[in-house]
């Protein structure tokens, strides 16, 4: 897969294609490619983090067709 919003809708996409054909989703290396950058530059790779919604720019809440997804739920201040 090849855009980091696919895995998203993995399943869909697998439905849509024939048996047999196999779906490699690239966002495992594209992570850890990132935390190599950022040790790179000398930077901390791991910390706490938070998740701002913007929407046109603007603070926001998380939309709620968001939540369809799984890993909405994580993102979600509870």
């Amino acid at each position: 897969l090849g855009c980091t919003h696919y895995p998203l809708v993995e399943n869909q996409i697998a439905a849509a294609l024939p048996a047999g054909v196999r779906l490699f989703d690239s966002a495992p290396a594209v992570a850890a490619q990132t935390v190599r950058r950022i040790e790179a530059l000398c930077r901390p790779s791991v910390g706490d983090g938070s998740v701002q919604v913007l929407l046109s720019g603007r603070p926001g809440e998380l939309p709620e067709a968001a939540a369809v997804f799984g890993v909405a739920q994580e993102l979600v201040v509870q």
